[in-house]
């Protein structure tokens, strides 16, 4: 009692400063993604795709040693090409030019490294991206919306960017487990297979293509998974949208190609005019898929920027705009919650 009256403790329930340890601004995001990465391992599907997608080094590590065993008689190369490999590994036929052209074998090992690798991206691991993204992506943000998590999240000393930055290098770090880390496996089991140290030397510059060919792969694709669960609060309409735009994207694409060719005139034309009349086709229908339209921009990363066309502008134009936009959208679901 004081002067007659009952003090009482005033408690206030409102927001007050966050007293404990701060993370650094630039590491904040590394919280979310380390408890996101823990999380995601054990889901039994997650493993097995990324075991599965280290098996394809072996047949091309294969190729690697044939390609030096047999490098001294050039020979080899125009029969493999005459014999379908080129169904195999589409670009295969780029050393047959080569070695009419007299190229040396030091040109020859780039090419062929450099097709391998382009393959290895376009396909196995492209496959691995889209279901390894099927799997962690869909719940990121949509579990968190829907369990009002993200306010959470939030009541912390974190930024929207930290938020959706550690989301997404969730997604990273399994995609550069599949994509990086098998291509560089290959490179350093053809570098151990080769004659000399000289193969070194030759190839150089081949990890730091397979680095950017990742990056390409995995930022656009990421930023539109990512978008896609945090514009829902159900994961299975993030997730249908995800794979809907691969499989639509596919099967207008093929449809469009085989209607363009079947619409081109035959005639006695040779396998070159035949190839090119093709490579037109595709070239012009590829902005369809997106699988295809990344395929054709990482094409540049290993075998260097030639003949560009207005449909090779597009693309880039395209995924650009579908990155920067998906971000944007991603920014304002996320903060929709707080506003409210």
């Amino acid at each position: 009692m004081l002067f007659g009256r009952a003090t009482l403790p005033v408690n206030d329930l409102g927001y007050r400063m966050w007293e404990g340890v701060r993370e650094s601004p630039f590491t904040r995001w590394m919280v979310i993604t380390q408890a996101g990465i823990r999380l995601s391992w054990r889901i039994m599907w997650l493993r097995r795709v990324v075991f599965l997608a280290f098996s394809p080094v072996i047949f091309f590590a294969l190729i690697v040693y044939l390609f030096e065993s047999g490098l001294e008689n050039q020979s080899w190369i125009q029969l493999v090409t005459a014999n379908g490999m080129a169904t195999v590994l589409p670009e295969i036929d780029r050393l047959t030019s080569m070695v009419d052209n007299g190229a040396s074998e030091a040109e020859l090992r780039h090419a062929m490294w450099s097709i391998l690798l382009y393959n290895y991206f376009s396909i196995p691991q492209a496959l691995g991206m889209i279901t390894i993204v099927a799997v962690i992506a869909p719940k990121l943000i949509s579990r968190d919306l829907r369990t009002r998590a993200i306010l959470l999240y939030f009541s912390r000393p974190i930024a929207t960017w930290e938020y959706i930055v550690g989301k997404m290098a969730i997604v990273w770090f399994y995609l550069l487990c599949i994509t990086v880390l098998p291509s560089l496996l290959v490179y350093i089991l053809g570098v151990s297979m080769a004659p000399d140290i000289s193969v070194f030397f030759n190839t150089w510059d081949l990890p730091f293509r397979c680095l950017f060919a990742a990056l390409l792969l995995i930022v656009p694709t990421t930023m539109v998974a990512v978008c896609f669960s945090s514009m829902t609060q159900e994961s299975r309409f993030a997730l249908f949208a995800w794979l809907a735009i691969w499989v639509v994207g596919i099967v207008s694409y093929n449809m469009l190609v085989l209607s363009g060719n079947a619409s081109m005139p035959s005639g006695d034309m040779t396998a070159e005019q035949a190839r090119q009349n093709y490579d037109e086709v595709t070239n012009r229908w590829a902005i369809l898929s997106p699988f295809h339209c990344i395929g054709r921009i990482q094409r540049w990363v290993f075998f260097g920027i030639h003949d560009v066309t207005i449909h090779d502008l597009l693309r880039v134009v395209m995924v650009l705009s579908v990155t920067i936009g998906s971000l944007l959208l991603t920014i304002r679901h996320v903060r929709k919650p707080l506003q409210s």
